[in-house]
């Protein structure tokens, strides 16, 4: 039987760890890669895995994550024989999320500084091939609270 884990980036949230901590931590890994000059956004993440009929809180976090520049951190590539991973980091231009199962990408989405500042929420759906089914949930604007009761129909 092959179980489901799950690894993030540096600037991400691993599950089954407080999310206050991680978010703290991410935080301050985003930030000892800050150089002058980059535009530095707000990243808000929930991630909903389902159980069943329904759609249990997961995990999740806020960071400020730099814009363009050359030490803006890029995503990494993924980890072999891992279920689940989210990468995060920045291009030139964008926020990237990207979604592995094993290697193979899921799903890849960019977020411009535009996109982010607007405040939009965007949410997507993966199934990964043990079968587990994520909802991932991206936006800007300002930190949300990290409340592990948050409601996955809420939109944020």
């Amino acid at each position: 039987m092959r179980r489901n884990r799950a690894t993030r980036s540096t600037a991400s949230i691993v599950r089954g760890v407080p999310t206050n901590a991680l978010a703290a931590a991410a935080l301050m890994a985003v930030g000892t890669s800050l150089s002058c000059g980059q535009d530095l956004v707000t990243v808000n993440e929930r991630i909903f895995v389902k159980a069943g009929d329904t759609w249990q809180y997961n995990g999740g976090g806020c960071m400020t994550a730099p814009l363009g520049g050359s030490s803006a951190p890029a995503p990494r590539p993924p980890v072999q024989g891992s279920d689940f991973e989210v990468t995060e980091g920045g291009d030139a231009s964008n926020f990237v999320v990207q979604v592995f199962s094993d290697g193979d990408l899921l799903a890849s989405r960019h977020y411009s500084e535009a996109t982010l500042r607007s405040g939009a929420v965007d949410e997507f759906t993966v199934t990964t091939h043990a079968g587990g089914s994520y909802m991932l949930r991206y936006w800007g604007g300002v930190c949300a609270s990290l409340d592990a009761d948050i409601d996955p129909d809420s939109g944020k």
